[in-house]
């Protein structure tokens, strides 16, 4: 991740250039072999607190890989940081060297877990009833045990046996979790972008390449759950699998819809 490529637009002076010297130390650390990680992740099981530090200061840079995906939904990127690093400080504890994958692959989903959640917190203008709240930590708690076990996300037909909820009710509790409804709405101070361009700029360094990968594995698997044609039509727009992705104007068309 060269900073350069990294746009701040942190209203506060100060909170910028802290921001970019935080950049410039994290950037000159190297990143770790997979043998030095699964040495590094043993020796934690063992209960080694320095070998957690190291593992999360070589790692400390694709945290603001994450954070920068969601600076522009309304709290400051310095947070997101901040709450990105101890979801990073989390995955390094429970981390299994026996599971045959890189730190990071296994790290991101703690990382992303984390903001959204300070997303969720800061900014949701609504009050979740406690008896949703209660069914949606229920929820989560299983797919977050399903995760450390398995390494790979749950399907609604697993989470409904786990949990005791319908499939319907798994996809109304996941659907009240959605803060945006549309992929291309304009987001940002100038409104020239949108979580579609976020997610699908495949033009990632090193360590973006596996927050991108991560997002379209999540990505392909919640489009299973929904009827073949709505698969279909997201495929197009995003162009997975696909050799080009089509715009609304020719989606429509296909699909006698209008945007």
């Amino acid at each position: 991740m060269e900073k350069s490529k990294i746009k701040l637009k942190e209203k506060d002076t100060e909170v910028k250039e802290l921001i970019n010297q935080y950049l410039d130390e994290i950037l000159k650390i190297p990143l770790l072999t997979k043998e030095e990680e699964v040495e590094l992740a043993k020796r934690i099981q063992k209960g080694d607190k320095e070998a957690i530090k190291k593992l999360v200061k070589h790692n400390l840079r694709f945290v603001v890989s994450v954070a920068q995906r969601y600076k522009n939904f309304g709290v400051p990127l310095l947070d997101l940081i901040n709450e990105g690093n101890i979801g990073l400080i989390k995955a390094a504890s429970k981390f299994d060297p026996d599971k045959n994958i890189k730190f990071i692959s296994y790290a991101v989903w703690w990382i992303k877990q984390a903001i959204l959640k300070t997303l969720s917190e800061q900014t949701s203008p609504i009050k979740i009833p406690i008896k949703a709240r209660a069914k949606s930590n229920k929820l989560n708690y299983i797919k977050e045990a399903y995760f450390r076990e398995f390494g790979e996300t749950m399907d609604n037909e697993e989470a409904s046996k786990a949990s005791g909820f319908s499939e319907k009710e798994i996809n109304d509790i996941e659907a009240g979790r959605l803060k945006f409804n549309s992929l291309d709405k304009a987001i940002g101070e100038d409104g020239d972008n949108s979580l579609l361009d976020v997610l699908e700029d495949k033009n990632v360094s090193v360590e973006d390449k596996y927050v991108y990968e991560s997002s379209v594995n999540t990505l392909k698997k919640l489009l299973k759950q929904l009827p073949q044609r709505q698969q279909d039509i997201i495929k197009m727009r995003f162009g997975l699998d696909l050799d080009r992705r089509y715009t609304l104007d020719e989606i429509g068309e296909r699909y006698h819809i209008s945007k």
